[in-house]
């Protein structure tokens, strides 16, 4: 796969592109700024790592979620966000070599991590009917979890999810 052509801007950084549902576009998506702030304030430093360095790029060269390489339609699972249609939430697939986490929620920048053994990382969409301004979805949540054999892909995904996108 190619790479984003569009790298986020850190001075927006509940600002994030990605390669749309058909593949061939880009779009833009949000995460509601008291996301990061009940993150930060429930002292979650690795989930507020997680989203800097892996969803938003802000690793060395990094395009956050343009850096994924797999894209499902619904979720056929238990979720944290089930007042949502689950036909709705897309989920954005990536094997990043590294995690970030905070080290303190009161000053020092994100430090690098080992990923969770044979996982990969999966962010939670949700795309709006129409966009408001430029923004097509919302990110809702993110996570580690258990790899299929290749490690590519999230374990048992034909039955976790509805349609593999791309």
């Amino acid at each position: 796969m190619d790479s984003m052509v569009r790298v986020n801007d850190p001075r927006r950084p509940n600002l994030i592109w990605a390669r749309g549902p058909n593949y061939s576009h880009e779009v833009l998506l949000q995460v509601p700024p008291e996301v990061i702030r009940n993150l930060a304030d429930g002292h979650q430093n690795s989930k507020v790592g997680e989203y800097w360095g892996l969803i938003h790029g802000a690793i060395p060269n990094g395009t956050g979620l343009g850096n994924a390489h797999a894209l499902f339609r619904g979720v056929r699972r238990p979720r944290s966000f089930e007042s949502r249609q689950a036909e709705e939430i897309h989920a954005y697939v990536m094997s990043p070599k590294c995690s970030l986490e905070f080290p303190s929620p009161h000053g020092g920048g994100p430090v690098p991590t080992t990923v969770p053994r044979q996982a990969v990382f999966v962010a939670y969409v949700e795309f709006g009917a129409a966009p408001v301004t430029d923004v097509c979805g919302e990110i809702l949540y993110w996570e580690w979890v258990f790899a299929d054999s290749d490690g590519t892909l999230p374990k048992d995904h034909q039955v976790r999810y509805d349609a593999r996108l791309w």
